[in-house]
């Protein structure tokens, strides 16, 4: 579609198809989807460990479930396969822990799940245009706090999907609130856990890229990761039931590489996420430039790039 087609557009379609190319145009230029399988690398590191952080954090919860109830629930949108795969490591895990004090496998198994954040910073300052952060100290607290705050948000999110009417009851009988809050609290479940899920990806656009942006940029790019990752899992299902074949090409390894495959695809989504905070921050700093305001960082994401 030329330029003088998309002028003939309403304001609001007109920038959000100048936006979607010049992300396609990105996509190619910075590599994403070599960036994104360095990323998977990390991310596979990362995986099993932060699977049982999650696991521990949801049996700390108030809810009367066991890892049967989470394993059928909270892996029920994969594919079969790599759900399997899954299912099987984390009831081995919890059938027989690792010998020594909790503390020790803990923080053992919070050292390997900070690997995955340590992959996705170097993807974003390539995303982001920025050169890595020299401070190596600093580097760690902030992928360690990143880490922590991914697993409790994103854990938290998987209890209200698993437990939330479980959960609710118990917050409404800590505060002995009216009953109808329970009706309430069963239709914000799923916005609720959106805005978890929303809440992580700011962070990580915010904190792991050497370069810091505005608020709107940052929330530009995570709703459309979240939406897309949510989505993921069912595509990815149907994918697999109506066109896969990976059982006759991989065999028995069929599970690790789709596995493997779908860690690629949410690293993908996350760095194209990252290419509209970014790009939507670098229009927001080429209007600062030109009219310099106090509140042109929040406002300038919506003026049009010169012709």
């Amino acid at each position: 579609m030329t330029d003088v087609n998309l002028d003939q557009l309403p304001g609001p379609l007109r920038r959000l198809l100048r936006m979607g190319g010049r992300v396609i145009e990105e996509l190619t230029h910075d590599d994403l989807s070599g960036v994104a399988a360095q990323m998977t690398y990390y991310f596979m590191l990362a995986l099993f460990p932060s699977l049982i952080l999650l696991v521990g954090f949801f049996d700390a919860l108030p809810l009367e479930a066991n890892i049967d109830l989470f394993l059928e629930r909270g892996l029920r949108s994969l594919p079969d396969d790599i759900a399997k795969l899954l299912s099987d490591y984390l009831r081995e895990f919890s059938t027989r822990r690792p010998s020594g004090g909790l503390l020790l496998w803990t923080l053992a198994a919070l050292w390997a799940s900070s690997r995955g954040i340590r992959g996705a910073r170097k993807g974003l300052n390539r995303v982001f245009r920025c050169k890595p952060e020299s401070n190596i100290v600093l580097i760690r607290l902030q992928d360690l706090g990143l880490t922590l705050s991914g697993l409790f948000l994103m854990g938290l999110s998987y209890a209200l999907l698993i437990g939330g009417k479980q959960l609710g009851s118990f917050v409404i009988g800590l505060f002995h609130l009216d009953i109808t809050m329970q009706v309430i609290w069963v239709w914000l479940e799923l916005p609720v856990t959106m805005l978890l899920m929303v809440a992580f990806v700011m962070l990580v656009y915010r904190f792991l890229p050497s370069r810091r942006v505005g608020f709107r940029p940052l929330l530009a790019g995570a709703i459309p990761t979240v939406i897309a990752w949510m989505l993921l899992g069912g595509l990815f299902r149907f994918w697999l039931q109506h066109m896969g074949s990976f059982d006759e090409i991989y065999g028995g390894l069929a599970s690790f590489f789709l596995l493997m495959f779908l860690l690629w695809l949410i690293s993908l989504v996350l760095l194209l996420g990252g290419e509209v905070s970014a790009r939507l921050a670098d229009r927001a700093d080429r209007a600062r430039d030109a009219n310099p305001n106090p509140v042109a960082d929040s406002l300038a994401v919506d003026v049009e790039p010169e012709a």
